[in-house]
């Protein structure tokens, strides 16, 4: 189970629907991005990093869905589900930039950055 904080749920409910600006229409439905993909692949400074997308279109066979705040769903797929459960999404701003967080309590060690992650 993934957990957003407020403060996640807020950015990502922000994202989606600048994502889907000018997509409302019913004959472009298929553009919408419907949820946030929470992944993690291969790669960065540890081992794994984290990877997020929009999920426009929903493969329910291998996937996992879970409804947040501000009606914001994220999906995960079952690879990625053995390494992100537990995990708590934050977004925090800093000077003028800002950036999600993951604080994930199955990862061994973090790099610096909090992008990557070793399991």
């Amino acid at each position: 189970m993934i957990t957003l904080t407020e403060a996640a749920a807020a950015e990502f409910r922000k994202r989606i629907d600048a994502f889907n600006r000018g997509f409302d229409t019913e004959e472009n439905n298929v553009c919408l991005a419907k949820a946030i993909r929470v992944g993690v692949r291969g790669g960065g400074c540890s081992g794994f990093e984290y990877v997020l997308d929009m999920e426009v279109q929903y493969r329910p066979e291998t996937e996992m869905l879970e409804e947040h705040r501000y009606g914001v769903k994220t999906v995960v797929d079952q690879v990625s589900a053995l390494y992100l459960d537990g995990v708590t999404i934050d977004y925090s701003v800093r000077d003028l930039s800002g950036g999600f967080i993951f604080i994930n309590p199955a990862a061994k060690q973090q790099c610096g950055c909090g992008r990557s992650f070793s399991a």
